[in-house]
């Protein structure tokens, strides 16, 4: 859904907003789906599976973090992690090493696969869309989704499996 209201970026920026805060993509606020119990516990469990990593590595994992990967689109991550250093300011300068998204019932196909065809133009290195209702696993490229059967971040030494992520 989106409000179609024009903006500029730094009110939208300045401004809190009730509820999950929404996207700015071309001057409109882009609502979100409020994430039910099961996209929560999955973004929480990818939290804890890089908790380690953080641990021996420069290694930054957030959540609910904007990001901005062209000037006139900022994005509301489910997941990301830093890499090799901490991201400052209102909007990280630099893309992350890591962004999971996490798929939600109501989510349609075609804005999540624009959503990841920003962040690979942007530069991330792995970019994630995670099932949590279907238990799969994809990884999206340049050219296109692909169910795999592990995320990897070699970087870190991560990998991780369905079992890892949903149980």
């Amino acid at each position: 859904m989106s409000a179609k209201t024009a903006l500029g970026l730094e009110e939208y920026l300045a401004t809190a907003y009730e509820g999950p805060d929404p996207e700015y993509v071309d001057g409109e606020l882009m609502e979100r789906a409020m994430p039910g119990f099961e996209h929560g516990e999955t973004v929480a469990r990818l939290v804890e599976l890089f908790a380690p990593a953080r641990k021996t590595k420069p290694a930054f994992p957030t959540v609910e973090i904007r990001i901005a990967p062209s000037s006139d689109r900022v994005r509301v991550l489910d997941f990301a992690v830093f890499w090799p250093e901490r991201p400052s300011g209102t909007l990280p300068e630099r893309p992350p090493l890591v962004i999971a998204e996490v798929l939600s019932p109501t989510d349609p196909m075609d804005q999540v696969q624009q959503r990841l065809s920003e962040f690979v133009e942007w530069g991330v290195r792995h970019v994630w869309l995670v099932d949590p209702r279907r238990r799969f696993l994809y990884l999206f490229e340049r050219t296109g989704l692909r169910s795999v059967p592990k995320l990897t971040v070699p970087e870190l030494e991560v990998e991780l499996g369905p079992a890892d992520i949903f149980d």
